[in-house]
């Protein structure tokens, strides 16, 4: 959900600082890349430029929260395993306990 509130903060700005700056944002520079010129809008250019690297960081971003999720969810897994191991060690050690307790009084109701 943050991610979505992320980019509408920065389309927000970004429309606000279009309709502040209007006549900035609807001129035609003659770009030089090298190889030709070309007549852009520099000013919507960097902002749409701006928004996609935007979108990356937010999609890596993302990818690093599924990852350490994931990490935590099988980290809770072991740990219930862990647990009802330690539930069955524990229970067989009462069983034991129990027929020991068990067999000495039948040895003793025996002898007695």
């Amino acid at each position: 959900m943050k991610y979505y509130v992320i980019i509408f903060l920065y389309l927000a700005v970004s429309i606000l600082l279009f309709n502040l700056n209007w006549e900035l944002f609807t001129t035609y520079l003659n770009v030089d890349f090298g190889f030709g010129t070309f007549s852009t809008l520099p000013f919507l250019v960097l902002q749409v430029i701006n928004g996609l690297i935007l979108a990356g960081y937010m999609a890596w971003d993302r990818m690093t929260d599924l990852k350490r999720e994931i990490l935590i969810s099988s980290l809770n897994k072991e740990i219930l395993e862990l647990q009802k191991d330690a539930e069955i060690t524990k229970l067989k050690t009462v069983k034991s306990k129990v027929k020991n307790d068990i067999s000495a009084l039948e040895s003793k109701k025996n002898n007695g």
